[in-house]
């Protein structure tokens, strides 16, 4: 999967660009706060993990599943050891089938912005078997890719999406916009992108959102799931685990380049999130890089 990044809007490359469709499987990984208006459903296969949403959390364990509807913010960490696999799927997938006004009944509500809000399912709810059993499907579909596999899986999500069309009550289906605070974190995480290598307080960014310090971070940790400087943080280690992975620049010009003044502290913290020191990285470059 590749990523081309105006800000946090994901403008996610398929292998297959007639195909937009890929399952993405993390292990131990924070997936960081980001947007993309493709279809997504996140399920834990091991352990637990909380997913945040437009402001609002959910703790998926082994075996749930959440949607993830086109063009909400969202973020994932882990709590623990956690395994977890996202399905993601274009609009374009579809194209061709929207000419059939039953295909469509059941599709466009599900590929819609702003039409529903996140969906929690667990083995307690009556379409949780079925769904389970059609993302093992699509994940087998996927992994083996056997003659015809594209067509069983554009078969097997209009199917997911009946399904789930069929349990869902009509009144959920109704216009559901992201908060004016989802908005504006949004334009926060855009920011911190694109200046994280330099000096940012808490102070600076409530004022480029014109909120006071208070009401932005709450508002920053209830969309993100992190605080002001543990997302920092994250993300500035990230940036600097690709560069390891990726140049030969000494570390302790890394450390710099990603906005540590000091790379003694950087080097403890990197070893402190990912578990070994920054080194490794560079002569086993991570796996979900």
């Amino acid at each position: 999967m590749e990523f081309t990044n105006a800000g946090n809007f994901e403008h996610i490359t398929f292998e297959d660009i007639t195909f937009p469709f890929n399952c993405f499987y993390m292990k131990n990984s924070n997936t960081l706060p980001h947007w993309h208006n493709h279809f997504e459903m996140v399920f834990s296969e091991k352990g637990c993990c909380t997913v945040y949403i437009n402001g609002l959390s959910f703790l998926m364990s082994e075996n749930q599943l959440i949607i993830i509807p086109p063009g909400s913010l969202h973020s994932i960490f882990p709590q623990g050891s956690c395994s977890y696999c996202a399905i993601v799927s274009g609009e374009s997938l579809f194209e061709g089938l929207g000419a059939d006004p039953h295909i469509l009944e059941v599709l466009t509500p599900f590929m819609s912005i702003g039409l529903y809000p996140p969906v929690h399912l667990s083995e307690k709810d009556t379409a949780f078997k079925k769904c389970f059993s059609l993302l093992n499907e699509l994940q087998k579909e996927n992994a083996q890719k056997r003659n015809g596999y594209r067509a069983r899986i554009k078969s097997q999500m209009i199917i997911l999406f009946s399904v789930l069309y069929e349990s869902l009550p009509q009144a959920f289906f109704k216009e559901s916009k992201s908060p004016d605070s989802t908005r504006l974190i949004k334009l926060s995480l855009d920011y911190l992108r694109l200046h994280y290598s330099e000096r940012i307080t808490v102070n600076d960014m409530s004022m480029y959102c014109h909120l006071s310090i208070q009401h932005f971070c709450r508002l920053f940790k209830a969309c993100t799931g992190k605080t002001f400087v543990e997302y920092l943080t994250l993300l500035r280690l990230e940036k600097a685990r690709k560069i390891l992975a990726g140049t030969d620049i000494p570390i302790t010009q890394i450390s710099d380049l990603v906005g540590f003044c000091n790379s003694n502290y950087f080097c403890r913290l990197y070893k402190k999130y990912y578990g070994h020191p920054p080194s490794r990285d560079r002569i086993n470059p991570p796996e979900d890089g």
